[in-house]
């Protein structure tokens, strides 16, 4: 557990202050649980204010959020928020190259080609993959989000006492951090661009998951896996007889049954 939530703070950099003392919050909304972190540069170093783990439990969303904003007594009211699963969708296009903010206008008048949603009812953007390249065309990734999805998400964060300064999709979020720190929470090594490297990135939730790969650094596939660690708390169950909170109890911490929970 601890090595997850160190590989966890390392992904959030992307977001990190630039200013010293200058604290800023990252908030994950899952299915199962809240996740947050707030940070403040410190001289070279980042210094944790505030962190931890929140389950949603029976009270609800606004409730649980409002757990976190008295229980640890955030230093910043105004995180940046992930969102994911249904009603998200990421995709990746090739267009003539052109200056992003040519793009994004282009792109508000063809949002109707690429989503299979009303256009009055989705929140989108787009950002050029290889913004340095000569060639005349570019990769494009172009993101939609529901707005349902969003403005309930506002809406709770809001009665809860925060403000959230930026909502964006948790692949695009990881994709990111894993560009800037590379595996393991390390400054990423520039790309050898005589050699191909592609990576898979498989973010397991408690009942979605993303994978996205990774061509020399840039990303080209994004899918959303609708199996998560629930799956895995289920064959616990079944294989070894157990409660639902027995079974999710082991798979935290299952001790010298390590062994037979990964078998």
């Amino acid at each position: 557990m601890e090595q997850l939530l160190e590989n966890y703070f390392s992904f959030v950099k992307k977001f990190l202050p630039d200013e010293k003392g200058i604290t800023k919050a990252g908030l994950d909304i899952g299915v199962d649980s809240c996740k947050f972190i707030a940070l403040a540069k410190m001289g070279d170093k980042y210094e944790i204010q505030a962190w931890g783990i929140e389950p949603i439990g029976a009270g609800g969303l606004v409730h649980c959020l409002k757990t976190i904003a008295t229980k640890y007594n955030l230093p910043n009211r105004s995180p940046v928020v992930s969102v994911s699963g249904k009603g998200t969708l990421i995709r990746y296009i090739d267009m003539p190259r052109m200056s992003l903010d040519d793009l994004k206008k282009s792109f508000s008048i063809e949002v109707d080609k690429y989503f299979p949603f009303d256009q009055n009812s989705i929140y989108t953007d787009c950002s050029i993959l290889d913004p340095k390249s000569k060639d005349k065309k570019m990769a494009v990734l172009i993101a939609a989000v529901k707005k349902e999805m969003v403005d309930e998400r506002v809406q709770a964060l809001t009665g809860a006492g925060f403000e959230p300064q930026q909502v964006t999709i948790n692949a695009i979020a990881v994709a990111n951090a894993f560009q800037i720190l590379g595996a393991g929470g390390k400054a990423a090594e520039p790309v050898d661009k005589s050699k191909s490297h592609a990576k898979a990135i498989l973010d397991l939730g408690d009942s979605v998951s993303n994978l996205m790969i990774l061509k020399d650094g840039v990303p080209r596939f994004t899918r959303d896996i609708f199996i998560g660690s629930q799956e895995i708390t289920k064959r616990i169950m079944n294989t070894m007889g157990l409660s639902a909170e027995q079974a999710e109890k082991l798979k935290r911490s299952p001790g010298d049954q390590a062994e037979v929970v990964f078998n």
